[in-house]
């Protein structure tokens, strides 16, 4: 079977899925990422997702840096590693601009554990965390140059706990806000980019996408299997989220 990024593989087990999110979820971890430039430390509270079972999270943040230019919005933080990843690898922008860089996350505890993590690797004084859900804890003025969410892949039920939203998005309503309302945060010339895979509820996502006049362009991908059933065809993908007729920015 040849692995293609955009086509969900045959015989995904969301239940097997679940099981995995809930793994060491109940205990604190410590974790060190080696990306290209700079060595970063974290740690990751009871109920803060940061799975090697799946492996997303590296994969994020060793190549996502390469997207990113000027201002950085993270949605769904965690434990804040993407958004350091991010600070680190994007120094030059910190030498001419005051404006932090925000994290955001719905998860409190995740919030509490991304300041910690900016601490550990000094630079706290760059990033701002916030407590909400996608967009709320924004000021209607604010714009960035980049905007990324690692999103939950799959489509949940309505009373998902703390935990399995890290991968259980109830009835993709925090997707479709992402998707619908992500643009006008995004200063001209902005990127929208989404991290996902294709074990995701990929053609429930391009439906809710089509909906609101977007598209889904696949930048970047890498085929990363793991234990789970269909594992072995499973790929970490980046997207970007382009309007089809894009709206006036300041």
């Amino acid at each position: 079977m040849k692995v293609n990024p955009n086509q969900t593989p045959k015989g995904v087990v969301i239940d097997e899925i679940r099981k995995i999110t809930r793994r060491n979820s109940d205990h604190v971890r410590l974790i060190e990422i080696e990306p290209t430039k700079t060595n970063i430390s974290i740690v990751a509270l009871k109920t803060v997702y940061f799975s090697d079972d799946f492996g997303d999270s590296r994969y994020f943040v060793e190549k996502l840096p390469d997207f990113i230019t000027g201002r950085f919005l993270e949605i769904g933080c965690g434990t804040g590693i993407i958004t350091i990843a991010a600070v680190l690898a994007n120094t030059d922008y910190f030498d001419t601009n005051t404006a932090k860089y925000v994290a955001i996350d719905i998860n409190q505890q995740a919030v509490k554990c991304t300041r910690k993590n900016t601490i550990i690797n000094n630079v706290k004084d760059k990033v701002d965390v916030r407590y909400g859900d996608v967009f709320q804890p924004l000021k209607e003025e604010e714009r960035f140059d980049c905007i990324f969410w690692n999103h939950p892949f799959h489509k949940g039920h309505k009373n998902e706990n703390i935990v399995q939203r890290a991968c259980f998005d109830p009835l993709f309503q925090g997707f479709e806000e992402y998707v619908k309302n992500g643009h006008k945060f995004l200063n001209k010339n902005g990127r929208l980019l989404l991290g996902s895979g294709n074990f995701a509820d990929l053609d429930e996502m391009r439906g809710i996408v089509s909906k609101h006049c977007c598209e889904m362009n696949l930048l970047h991908w890498i085929h990363r299997p793991f234990e789970a059933t269909a594992g072995e065809f499973k790929t970490f993908n980046i997207y970007e989220i382009r309007e089809w007729h894009p709206r006036l920015t300041p």
